[in-house]
Formats: C-alpha cells, structure tokens, sequence
C-alpha cells in the first residue's frame, strides 16, 4: 500500500530542490505511487503539498494522479490556510486546468473564509489565480472574486512585493 504522507513528503523535498534526483525513472515511480495514492486517504496538507510540489516541479499530473489531487483538493479545502488555498489555485493556474465543479465551489467557499484574514500577498497570489484560469478557460469568475478584490482594496501599495504588483497589474489588464 502507497502512504500517502510519504509520497507527499518525498514529492515536497524534490520539488523545494527544484529537481527529480534520479532523474525520469524516479519520476515514474513517484507517479505511479501517487496515482496509487487516493483522495480518501488524504489529509488536506498533503494534497496541497503534491498538487504544489508537481506545479513547482513543472510536471503535470497523469489522469490517474490528477483524480485524486483533484478529490483531495476537494476534501481538504474547507481546513486549509490562506496560503494552502492560494498555492492550490496558483498551481491549478500553472497546469491550466479548471479544478473539477465540486472542487471549483469548495475553493470558493474557502476562499471566501480565509479572504478576511489572508495577508496582502496571499490575496493578490489567489486574485492572479483565479483571473488566469476564468480568463484562459473561460469560465465564469466565482463568487469569491469580489470579495478578494474587497480585501485588495484595504492595503496599499508598499504591502505587496515588486511580483505582486505585476500580478495585480495583469489581473487588471484582464478585465
């Protein structure tokens, strides 16, 4: 039986290395495993952390992978942190996929939850997510979107990084 914590972590170590050591062999066997590895046995961390470490990796998930992200991603949305909801849009955004229907409405309610205690940087990180996929796809903007715009407009200019402020240019430039 595949661990989910083990292939989460192993995953995790490689993509904050920025490579697959072993290199194509390793990352058929890491795949495999975490194909294996379903939505069901999941904690919410972990599948943020796999969706994560395949988006900072640049690799995209097979099918099979991508189920189980996507259930997991589904499961553990309504205990993420600020942080883990926007690294998981950021890396839907990077695969350029539109998270499954019941995935898509659990990331918005989350978001909805964390937007009024989610740090400028944070905000501005979902707003980009979220403005990509609804531009790229074109899908509808969820219902979070106003009030991730709200949140934005509390802070200032100096709360954000030099990219952040790139991101929020772009976001508006897609209107």
């Amino acid at each position: 039986s595949t661990c989910p914590q083990e292939v989460a972590a192993l995953m995790s170590a490689y993509s904050l290395s920025g490579r697959v050591f072993g290199g194509d062999e390793t990352w058929v066997v890491l795949e495999a495993a975490a194909g294996l590895v379903t939505s069901a046995e999941m904690i919410p961390g972990e599948a943020v952390d796999l969706i994560r470490a395949y988006a900072l990796l640049r690799m995209i998930p097979s099918d099979e992978a991508w189920k189980g992200l996507d259930g997991g991603a589904e499961l553990g949305a309504p205990g993420m942190t600020p942080q883990e909801v926007a690294d998981t849009l950021f890396a839907y955004k990077t695969f350029g996929r539109i998270p499954a229907d019941k995935t898509w409405a659990a990331l918005d309610t989350a978001t909805v939850r964390i937007a009024r205690y989610a740090s400028p940087g944070t905000v501005a990180n979902a707003l980009f997510a979220y403005a990509a996929l609804t531009t790229l796809r074109r899908v509808e903007h969820p219902s979070c979107y106003a009030v991730l715009w709200d949140r934005m407009h509390d802070s200032e200019a100096r709360d954000f990084s030099q990219k952040q402020r790139c991101m929020l240019f772009h976001v508006h430039l897609m209107h």
